[in-house]
């Protein structure tokens, strides 16, 4: 956590406050007083749209009494979908894009942070070849970051890769030895170019296909992931979040999609947290 809000620090400098966004910082809390909490109350809990699920014997007219009963004011909201995206900051210096920045601290390990920037998603396919682009590169059992980097040459002890749509980023993470950061960082990048020559239809991409239709499938079994979208179709109604419009899309993906979508990445940072001896505490 530490060493991407610190890879975010680098790539926001002119906008601290979206380095930070849901990271959290203690001082900040620490500095909060009852004028800000009744200014957040206001904002969220009286301004809101709110969505309730009723499990149970309660009738809709039942539901609906009850609810006619609180003391709510109806509004229209007018949501836009891109109102969500954290830009990075412009410009952005040629010179420093993709520059791995390392910083000693003292312990055993080192722990990478690597941001591949990809075009914001403006339609729901858009997420879903993204989910399917970043499952075979870094996300499951199977990917090629796993696999490689991790099984086959033993350069990290965990490695992975999610993805961040609020800032269209695609994040790798690795635990590794201090002298294998830079190894990782070359070979992360070797990785996604030779998948974007070398990823081809058959059994490899159906088997990527078939998780993440099982994890979604999973996904709708905790209500309040199920509940989340529902809020979601009513927040976004043009999207199609059913089970089955999922389904449509994953199956009917071609190789060639799919390395369309790697191609977008670009690397825009990466910054190590290296573990090493403190001088300070030598005697």
């Amino acid at each position: 956590r530490l060493v991407v809000q610190k890879l975010y620090q680098e790539l926001y400098r002119e906008t601290p406050d979206n380095a930070l966004a849901n990271l959290g910082d203690v001082s900040r809390v620490q500095a909060l007083t009852l004028a800000d909490l009744a200014k957040a109350h206001r904002e969220i809990c009286q301004e809101a749209q709110f969505y309730l699920v009723s499990n149970g014997d309660l009738t809709n007219s039942d539901l609906i009494k009850w609810l006619e009963s609180w003391s709510l004011k109806g509004r229209q909201a007018d949501w836009d979908y891109g109102d969500n995206y954290l830009a990075l900051d412009k410009p952005l210096s040629t010179d420093n894009l993709g520059q791995l920045i390392e910083e000693k601290v003292q312990g055993q390990q080192a722990n990478l942070a690597m941001a591949f920037a990809f075009p914001p998603a403006k339609s729901l396919k858009e997420r879903i070849i993204l989910q399917v682009a970043n499952g075979i590169f870094g996300y499951l059992p199977v990917s090629r970051l796993f696999t490689e980097i991790r099984e086959k040459q033993s350069l990290a002890y965990a490695i992975h890769s999610g993805l961040d749509f609020h800032r269209s980023f695609a994040l790798v993470r690795a635990g590794i030895s201090p002298d294998k950061v830079g190894h990782v960082y070359e070979e992360v990048q070797a990785q996604l170019a030779d998948l974007m020559v070398s990823l081809e239809e058959g059994d490899y991409l159906e088997e990527v296909k078939l998780t993440l239709l099982s994890a979604d499938v999973q996904s709708r079994d905790y209500q309040h992931l199920e509940t989340d979208k529902m809020i979601a179709q009513d927040l976004y109604p043009d999207f199609d979040l059913s089970t089955d419009y999922f389904e449509s899309v994953v199956r009917a993906l071609k190789a060639e999609e799919v390395i369309a979508c790697l191609g977008k990445w670009r690397l825009v940072g990466a910054y190590a947290l290296v573990g090493g001896k403190d001088e300070r505490t030598l005697s």
